[in-house]
This record gives structure tokens, sequence and C-alpha cells, in this order.
């Protein structure tokens, strides 16, 4: 897909290039399963510093350009029932992986507390990661992000990519304001863009976004 994209002119081409800085993470990720499936414990800065990467860039900077700009300005157009059936299979699936870098947060917090038996957790959950983007970013890139584009006038994708500007430079002062609030006891959203995303879901995504924030299948 790179070849039909420039990638510095449309806002689709900004995303694919985030997809190639996140396969470096997996392929550092995959080493850390593989020696895990050798036996040795996870390294235990790594896997912190992978939990805050996923977090902060994957989730809120990638998934946040993603769900709060680009989707819902495709929500605002005259869809093609096949790609708001993608765009909403897509956003079930940012849902999806947060449940498994939340579940292989708390299995590394079990681990070094003690918890032998967490370290299956952390391996499975590796691996339900190592799993799961591939064919996530596959599917974007394929069957949405050059597609999309056909519904903006290249002053809409200008805008748009100025938009991406703003929103990832807000981002670093976003994590440690919400960082201060934690530490001076005001509540806060369990993780990044957990409160804003509800805004842009059809209302039977947002359902069942709400549904498993609360714990149900």
């Amino acid at each position: 897909m790179e070849t039909e994209m420039n990638l510095d002119k449309i806002p689709s081409g900004s995303l694919v290039t985030e997809h190639r800085l996140l396969e470096r993470y997996l392929l550092l990720m995959k080493k850390q399963a593989e020696l895990m499936d050798g036996g040795k414990n996870p390294d235990r800065l790594f896997i912190e510093r992978l939990i805050d990467f996923f977090k902060t860039y994957a989730h809120r900077c990638h998934y946040g350009k993603e769900e709060e700009i680009l989707f819902k300005r495709l929500y605002g157009k005259s869809l093609l029932p096949d790609h708001k059936r993608i765009i909403d299979g897509l956003v079930l699936e940012h849902i999806r992986e947060r449940g498994f870098m939340d579940r292989l947060e708390i299995a590394e917090d079990k681990f070094w507390l003690g918890e032998s038996r967490a370290f299956m957790e952390i391996l499975e959950n590796l691996k339900g990661i190592l799993k799961f983007y591939p064919a996530h970013m596959q599917r974007e890139e394929k069957e949405l992000f050059y597609a999309g584009m056909a519904y903006f006038s290249k002053e809409e994708q200008m805008d748009m990519l100025r938009e991406f500007a703003e929103f990832d430079q807000n981002l670093i002062h976003e994590k440690y304001i919400r960082m201060a609030d934690q530490y001076e006891g005001f509540l806060s959203p369990s993780e990044y863009g957990g409160r804003t995303i509800q805004n842009i879901l059809q209302p039977e995504v947002a359902a069942l976004s709400d549904r498993k924030s609360c714990g149900e299948e």
C-alpha cells in the first residue's frame, strides 16, 4: 500500500508510518517472548517500558488519531456499508488489544510480587499482542486507510494533518497532567482516551465497549 500513498502528504500516510514504529517494538516483544519460552524470567525494565510505549504511543497517540480524528470524520460521511463495517470492527479490535495490555500490566505486577504463576500470564499476553497486531495493521492499511481518503477533499486531508500535529503536540502535556492528577488524588480514566472514545463510536459499538469496561462478557 505504501507505493500508492505519499506518506508525507495524506493522513493515512502518517498512520502507516506509525505502524512501522509499532512493528519495531513488536520485534523486540517477540524476542522477549522467545526468551521466556526458553525459561528465562521476563526483563522487568523492558516489560515496564513496553507497557508505557503501547499505552502512550499505540493507545493514546496512534489509536487516538484513528478514533478521535480519522474515524470520527469518516462516520460523518455517507459511508459505504462495507467501510462502516470495517471501521466498527477496527474499533472493537482496539478495545480487545487494550485488554491484552491491561492484563500484561497486571500479570507483570503479580510476578514481581512473587506470584510465579503470573509468568505464564505475561507470556500468554505477549503472544496475544504479537498475534493481534500484524493482521490488524494489515487490515487498516489494505481495507481502509487508502480507500478512506477518497471520502475527503485535498483541503479536508490537509486540515486532518494539521489536527494530527496538534494532537501529537498535546500528548506530552496530557500524560503528565494526568500523572499529577493521579498522585494528587483526582479521579482519572483507567487509560488514556477511555472517556473520549465513546463520543465517536456508533451506538452499538459504544454499548459493547461499556459492557467490556464493566467486566461483562
